[in-house]
Order: C-alpha cells, then sequence, then structure tokens
C-alpha cells in the first residue's frame, strides 16, 4: 500500500502514535531494566546482578534507577514515531524492488533489506542519545545532570555525542535484522502448528520469548561493546574489533553477554506488546 494516499497517511500516522504512545506509556516500568543491564556491561567486574542493582540503590536510591530517563524518553518517543511505519512500509516496497530470484533463493531478503534501512536510517538519530543516556547511568552521582556533560565537553562536543556511534550502527543492523527476520519465522511456525492465521495470546506469548531469545543472543556482545565505549570512564578508543576482543580476553562469553538476564525480561516485556501489535498493523497495513 502506498503511503502517498490519505489511506496511506492515515495509517502512517496511526503507526506512529501508536509507537510513541507505547514507548513512553511502558518507560516507567522499563528504564530501570535498562539502566541495570547498562551499569552490568559498564562494569563487569561486578559478576552479580543483585549486587549491581544493590549499588545503584545505594548510590542515589530509587531515584538512581531512572538515571538518563530524559534522553531516554526522547530516544524511545523519536524512534518509535518513525520504526513502526518503515517496519510495516519497506517490506511492501521491497517485495516489488527486489528481484523475484532473489526473493525466491534467499526468503529472508525482504525482511533483511528492511531491517538494514531502518538501521542506517535511525542510528544517527538516537546515537548522541544513547551516548548522554549511557553517560547519566555511569556517571558519579555529582555529575548526573545533562548540563554537566555540555560542560565537560565543550569544544569537544559533537565527537563525544557521536562517541560509539559504530558499534550502535551494528548493533542497530544486528538487532533489525535478527528481529524481524526471527519474528517472521517464527510466526510462521506458530500458524503452520497451530493451524491458525489467528495468534491466540499463548502463542504471541511463545513467539516473543522466541525472538526474544534470538535477538537477545546476537545483539548482546555489541550492546556490551556499545555501552563499554560511550560509558563515563573511559579509556581510549582502541576501535571496535580491539574493545570487543579486550572485552572478551579480560572476562570471557560472560562479559559479552553481562546483564543478560535483564535484559532479557525488560525484552520480554517489550515483545510481548510489540509481536502482538506488529501482528495486528501488518494485518491493518495490508488491507487495501
Amino acid at each position: 500500500m502506498s503511503i502517498f494516499t490519505n489511506d496511506g497517511i492515515r495509517k502512517y500516522a496511526e503507526a506512529s502514535l501508536l509507537g510513541a504512545g507505547r514507548g513512553l506509556f511502558g518507560l516507567p516500568i522499563e528504564h530501570p531494566f535498562d539502566t541495570v543491564k547498562t551499569r552490568a556491561q559498564a562494569n563487569l567486574e561486578t559478576r552479580s546482578i543483585i549486587t549491581t542493582i544493590t549499588n545503584v540503590y545505594k548510590e542515589s536510591g530509587v531515584r538512581g534507577f531512572y538515571s538518563g530517563a530524559i534522553p531516554n524518553a526522547t530516544r524511545i518517543a523519536v524512534k518509535q514515531m518513525y520504526r513502526w511505519p518503515m517496519m510495516l512500509g519497506f517490506p511492501p516496497f521491497f517485495k516489488e524492488v527486489l528481484p523475484e530470484n532473489i526473493q525466491k533463493d534467499y526468503p529472508s531478503s525482504v525482511k533483511t533489506a528492511t531491517g538494514l534501512t531502518i538501521a542506517s536510517f535511525e542510528t544517527g538519530i538516537i546515537s548522541p542519545l544513547e551516548r548522554l543516556k549511557v553517560y547519566l547511568m555511569t556517571c558519579k552521582a555529582e555529575q548526573k545532570k545533562i548540563s554537566q556533560f555540555f560542560i565537560q565537553n565543550k569544544g569537544k562536543l559533537f565527537p563525544e555525542l557521536t562517541r560509539g556511534l559504530g558499534a550502535v550502527y551494528v548493533r542497530q543492523m544486528t538487532s533489525w535484522v535478527s528481529f524481524l527476520v526471527a519474528d517472521d519465522k517464527f510466526k510462521k511456525w506458530e500458524k503452520a502448528r497451530t493451524q491458525s492465521e489467528n495468534m491466540s495470546f499463548a502463542s504471541l506469548l511463545r513467539v516473543s520469548f522466541l525472538v526474544g531469545a534470538v535477538n537477545t543472543a546476537a545483539n548482546m556482545p555489541f550492546d556490551v561493546l556499545k555501552t563499554n565505549l560511550q560509558k563515563d570512564k573511559f579509556i581510549a578508543n582502541q576501535g571496535m574489533l580491539k574493545t570487543l576482543g579486550k572485552i572478551y580476553q579480560t572476562h570471557g562469553v560472560r562479559g559479552l553477554y553481562a546483564g543478560w538476564q535483564v535484559r532479557m525480561m525488560h525484552y520480554m516485556i517489550q515483545s510481548v506488546f510489540r509481536v502482538a501489535r506488529f501482528e495486528r498493523l501488518e494485518k491493518s497495513w495490508s488491507k487495501k
């Protein structure tokens, strides 16, 4: 369906508003998960999630779990406004432009192209907001102000705001492609298993768990890399590959998946709504 019609514009606006509203509505519940995950990734020496949670509370109380909430809320609202229309609008576009033989030989090519396109578009938008969020989550209590970040980095603001840009791009590409491909595959599997095109809540939960497991496994090492490049206490950048290798050499696989428990719980909360909403909007978008 073309967006350049009254119905297309209406559905584009509906998807944007639903996405932004859902993101902000869930922020009070989801942000503490993000804080604990980020702190676990930034302090790889701390092996216990319980210890990480305790440290956050000791340092700043309940307020500490909401460090970086302003840039995070901005990031969520902005990205949710464009990502849902793109998730719905790009697959039909790529079905038209990609050669049929490629789509036949590589059934996931449409979803892969969609994921790579969205990742390329959004990296420049969310990377500075990610940097501010991670800074506020990992800096000392007396520095937990956005204004303090700008004062500290006066004269070098652009390179500091874009620190970790490459890692964000790799993470977004991995995250989008793994989500869209896994969502498509597991939905088809579940519908074939139940022999029904209408997915029950139990089916949505099952698909959400499987998509979340795949997405977390694929995405976490690059998320850890991004956090370590963007955190407050930062050693001179040695490049993504060297930094990733150093994390592995020092902390092993555990370091690459620091905070995975919290990330998985966070993802499950997001995914139940995301998979269900994506399913409903896909059906609505495909109607002529």
